[in-house]
């Protein structure tokens, strides 16, 4: 059992590891960040790839933008002095049997944790990356918020999503004044692709993820003891 689960942890890995080294941004690089990275959104079809992308992200705690996104976040929100940032930009694996990814959402746990402003900023490090045509928290009031939501199609324009040649999105952002944890994520085109990103928690972000990370351990002992 344990043989087989880390064969496909293996597996897992090197697919990683080959979306991101496909993509090129500035977010899994910046210092300023509280945590930063990469994961891969990939799925398959009846002999195609419906989504095939990696989602670069970086997290700011309050009042650490420094100087790499403080006037350019500042130019499209408020930024408070306790709110956290949560960055995310797509790239497109170039594939021609992959679709246009037409949607990103974000979740929320549905509760407490308060996002306040949601918005995208140009990335001029990369020429002609795609801005999102609308983009909005998804609530049904007065029930809170349970996702972030950035959506690329714009029929009057006659935009079909971010390309599947290499497209790659604006930076995509909210803010909250919560710290992270991991949530489900979803890039969509007919059928969407669902993995696990940053997002907010009402709670002590840093006592949250020491307990996330102990259920783990013990998880993955008794599944390896049977």
């Amino acid at each position: 059992m344990c043989r087989y689960s880390n064969l496909l942890n293996t597996i897992v890995v090197l697919l990683m590891l080959t979306g991101s080294a496909l993509a090129s941004g500035i977010l899994p690089g910046d210092s300023n960040a509280y945590i930063q990275g990469d994961q891969l959104f990939y799925n398959y079809y009846t002999g195609s790839r419906e989504i095939n992308a990696v989602v670069e992200y970086a997290v700011y705690a309050p009042l650490s933008l420094g100087n790499s996104f403080e006037n350019t976040f500042g130019e499209v929100a408020e930024i408070g002095d306790d709110d956290w940032v949560y960055a995310y930009q797509i790239f497109s694996n170039a594939s021609p049997d992959a679709n246009e990814i037409s949607a990103f959402t974000v979740g929320l746990n549905g509760g407490d944790e308060l996002p306040i402003y949601i918005g995208s900023i140009v990335d001029t490090s990369i020429p002609n990356t795609t801005p999102p045509s609308d983009n909005y928290f998804v609530q049904t009031p007065p029930d809170p918020p349970v996702s972030a939501k950035w959506n690329f199609v714009d029929t009057e324009n006659n935009d079909a999503g971010i390309p599947n040649d290499g497209g790659v999105s604006d930076i995509l952002f909210f803010t909250s004044p919560f710290g992270p944890e991991t949530d489900y994520a979803s890039l969509m085109h007919t059928r969407g692709c669902t993995s696990t990103l940053p997002s907010p928690v009402p709670e002590p972000a840093t006592l949250h993820m020491l307990i996330i990370i102990a259920l783990s351990l013990m998880f993955r002992r008794v599944a390896c003891k049977y």
